[in-house]
């Protein structure tokens, strides 16, 4: 019965995968053509200062705090409801904007994250920084927001939301240069803004949804997701560290044209990693502890096919990396 369920469930993972990767391409892109517009529009040492946010985004998604996979599996094993999630999720959006806000009131995310020789920054430089630094803190919970879709089967609604993402920053990006414009918080704004827009929506119509429903949740649920989430914050604060610490050492080491080629770089190999990792994510979207007991062969072909996928992406990047070298 699991190896039937799953060769569907393989079928379906492959195909969210194709999608997402599509979509993420599309994402790649866009980040490729903001190269181009930002280092035509402004000094390399601004341009620096934006791939060096984008490089940091990787530790603003920490602020989901866990509550990705939490959810994810206290509704696998049918421990919250909907309108339960749809709360946290809500409640979390909530606490977001309110840490956006001290961001914005305050230096500490500049003087934390940019090294003593970039200090000869402008005033505008540095609202810009941080204006993106809270924008990418209320965007965390995006990822919350794709993980329900996911689990909602509803996983080609947040691919869609990438690629209208994307679109939008294009767009804006098109808009900035013909303008001429060269204020670099505007260029932050119509670049990071479609991130918080483009998923408003979904949020605006749960909250519609739980206010007609007037649904509360249990404060044991809520302790039992917060201590859950605890758990699954540390590990994937743990990896942010580890996957954006190259970012750090590069704001207080390199150059800022070695900023703008390492981030061309970086962005190039981070395909490899939409493919399996969207694999992953699909393939294990309704894996429970019920269902390991009955079905363990489930993981161990999630875990093959997408360590598979994962070698033959990262190949792939390589070579058209090493073409375009070349040419």
């Amino acid at each position: 019965m699991f190896s039937n369920w799953f060769k569907v469930a393989n079928h379906r993972s492959t195909g969210y995968m194709l999608a997402n990767l599509g979509s993420k391409g599309i994402a790649a892109i866009t980040q490729l053509y903001a190269i181009l517009v930002f280092t035509r529009m402004h000094s390399q040492d601004q341009s620096a200062l934006i791939f060096l946010l984008l490089g940091y985004a990787i530790w603003f998604q920490a602020f989901e705090l866990g509550f990705a996979q939490t959810l994810q599996n206290k509704f696998n094993a049918r421990q919250v409801s909907v309108d339960e999630m749809l709360t946290m999720v809500l409640g979390h959006y909530i606490c977001m904007l309110a840490i956006a806000g001290v961001v914005v009131a305050t230096p500490f995310l500049a003087d934390v994250l940019l090294p003593p020789s970039r200090s000869g920054l402008g005033r505008e430089d540095v609202t810009a920084f941080t204006l993106g630094g809270a924008i990418l803190v209320i965007a965390s919970n995006n990822v919350i927001t794709q993980r329900l879709l996911l689990v909602f089967n509803k996983g080609q609604l947040g691919n869609a939301l990438i690629m209208l993402q994307a679109t939008l920053a294009v767009a804006g990006l098109a808009v900035y240069e013909w303008l001429g414009d060269r204020n670099l918080v505007a260029a932050v704004l119509v670049y990071l803004g479609p991130q918080i827009l483009v998923f408003f929506p979904i949020l605006l119509g749960w909250c519609l949804r739980l206010l007609r429903k007037s649904s509360n949740v249990k404060a044991l649920k809520v302790r039992g997701i917060m201590v859950d989430a605890l758990g699954f914050w540390g590990l994937s604060l743990l990896a942010a560290i580890f996957l954006g610490a190259d970012y750090y050492f590069a704001a207080h080491y390199m150059s800022s044209q070695q900023v703008v080629s390492y981030h061309l770089a970086t962005r190039m190999f981070f395909i490899s990693f939409v493919a399996y990792y969207a694999y992953v994510q699909h393939g294990a979207k309704r894996l429970s502890s019920r269902a390991l007991e009955n079905g363990v062969s489930m993981v161990v072909t999630v875990v093959k096919s997408s360590v598979a996928i994962g070698v033959v992406m990262v190949l792939a990047v390589y070579l058209v990396v090493a073409a375009l070298d070349k040419l």
